[in-house]
């Protein structure tokens, strides 16, 4: 993956629309804020792709722009609350403030940067939230391994007669 797109900027432009929009749709929904820590990861996705697909957001209304920014503000802060005690307050502060920075500043200089601690973080997310499912369901693979494993190393019996 390279920070050039090799879609002309029309498609580009198109592309970006779309991923905002995704993102956009994603962090509005109420049960995001509560709930999904994937949907979350899935909207800084979006905004790193649409980053990728028009650098600097040259057409973007800056009402949206502004209305965007809020959102993820708002969403650190409610993130810090759910998974403060997992994922520190620095690192949750640098992805979101690196995913806000894709559309604040139309300096593009650091956008891949940006880009890779957005995404960076959004794997974080996914990461955490796969642990909790995992653990919610009592990890059953990893019992059914041990399990299969115990089973091999107990001693056979001999089954030759004497």
């Amino acid at each position: 993956m390279t920070p050039h797109s090799e879609a002309s900027s029309d498609d580009a432009a198109v592309q970006a629309d779309r991923h905002l929009r995704a993102a956009a749709t994603i962090l509005r929904a109420p049960q995001v804020r509560t709930v999904y820590l994937t949907e979350i990861a899935d909207a800084i996705e979006h905004l790193c792709r649409a980053a990728l697909a028009t650098p600097g957001f040259p057409n973007l209304d800056d009402r949206f722009r502004n209305a965007f920014r809020e959102l993820l503000a708002g969403m650190a802060d409610d993130l810090l609350d759910r998974v403060g005690h997992k994922i520190s307050w620095p690192a949750i502060s640098l992805g979101m403030s690196a995913a806000s920075g894709l559309l604040a500043d139309r300096d593009t200089t650091l956008n891949w940067d940006r880009n890779l601690h957005a995404r960076r973080f959004a794997a974080e997310l996914r990461a955490l939230a796969y642990r909790q499912e995992i653990n919610a369901r009592g990890d059953p693979l990893l019992r059914s391994f041990m399990i299969r494993d115990a089973v091999a190393a107990m001693p056979q019996p001999d089954r030759h007669l004497h």
